[in-house]
């Protein structure tokens, strides 16, 4: 019997096509995360008052300004961070700057360097001697400083300079793994939408689980709220899959809420378009199968860290205390960040707000 070829699109323009035009319900998702606490800093206002004063320093476009507005940093590092104290919460806000910039960067072109396999691999190679450099991991740290590649670029050895002197070695260790492995995994990023590929869901989640940013926060839960755990529970198999879900939960639940952002630009490099392109679903099937795997995620999420709190319960006492402030840390941030997505101009999804609190969101 002969072998049918596969006729799904390898490239995701047509996907965009067929998305255009639909409806995406996406149902409410804040019962799904009531199991987890949740808080606002109060220090929002000042944290956007200081980032107002500083944001022309920072960002000199006033095109990128007004994307960063969108954002709404405050509210975002006030929802994931809200036992933060202000000094730190001004540093965790250059952080996601920082994050939110680079990425967008990328995305939208704005550099000579950022077209051409070529220029592609210049820029990455640039771009991580100069991040090793502001992190204090060059061997000759007084060779002249390299020149940013980008220019927000800048902003990075700014939160770089205030964490090298905040931090322990092995800590700062800790985060420029996950700062490198954000890095790599931008890169690897757009060298599918270059081609504007359509990669498989295994794939795409492969780059995805770095290219989203959030190990960064995670690795510094524990300065923000400014307890020491120990080094070791960090190589634990809980903590691992601790990580896993909350990346796992912060894609589900973004690449959900951003996909008309995605589609508005003509573009699908997304979990839901991958995934209908592979399984031949539907939207509303795919949409079902995503709240599916938010929940079973959380599910490992919650029992992973059960497991990491009876593991502190050999440690000392302050060690013991510092992984439940760490512990609840994780979970304040997940339910923060799904507010603060819900209520940021980035993705505008309170224009589509519903009586039962899902939202219909045409595409």
């Amino acid at each position: 019997m002969p072998v049918m070829p596969d006729t799904r699109p390898t490239t995701y323009l047509p996907i965009v096509a067929k998305l255009k035009g639909q409806v995406l319900t996406i149902p409410d998702l804040r019962g799904l995360f009531s199991r987890w606490p949740a808080a606002v800093s109060p220090h929002q206002d000042e944290l956007a008052r200081a980032l107002n004063e500083r944001l022309p320093e920072l960002v000199p476009s006033a095109r990128s300004q007004k994307t960063v507005h969108k954002i709404n940093l405050p509210l975002f590092v006030s929802r994931l961070f809200p036992t933060g104290t202000l000094e730190r919460l001004k540093t965790m806000t250059l952080v996601a700057l920082w994050l939110f910039v680079w990425d967008d960067s990328l995305d939208e072109g704005e550099h000579d360097n950022a077209t051409g396999r070529s220029a592609m691999d210049t820029l990455r190679r640039q771009t991580l001697a100069y991040a090793r450099f502001h992190m204090g991991l060059d061997d000759d740290q007084r060779s002249p400083a390299p020149v940013a590649p980008l220019p927000n670029m800048t902003i990075f050895a700014k939160f770089a300079e205030k964490l090298r002197q905040d931090l322990p070695e092995a800590h700062l260790m800790r985060l420029w793994r996950e700062l490198e492995f954000y890095l790599e995994s931008c890169f690897a990023e757009q060298n599918h939408l270059s081609r504007h590929a359509l990669p498989s869901v295994d794939e795409y989640w492969k780059v995805r689980l770095g290219s989203i940013g959030l190990t960064p926060y995670t690795a510094l839960v524990d300065y923000v709220n400014e307890v020491t755990v120990p080094d070791e529970i960090f190589e634990s198999d809980e903590v691992n899959t601790l990580w896993l879900e909350a990346t796992r939960n912060i894609i589900l639940v973004n690449d959900s809420y951003s996909l008309k952002k995605e589609l508005d630009l003509s573009v699908a490099y997304s979990l839901i378009p991958i995934m209908m392109n592979e399984t031949l679903q539907d939207l509303s099937a795919v949409v079902r199968e995503i709240v599916r795997e938010l929940d079973a995620s959380a599910d490992h999420f919650d029992d992973a860290a059960d497991r990491l709190l009876a593991k502190a319960m050999d440690l000392p006492a302050e060690a013991r205390a510092a992984v439940g402030v760490y512990v609840r840390g994780l979970k304040l941030l997940l339910n923060g960040s799904l507010y603060w997505t819900l209520a940021a101009d980035r993705y505008g999804m309170s224009k589509y707000v519903e009586t039962n609190g899902s939202r219909t969101i045409p595409l």
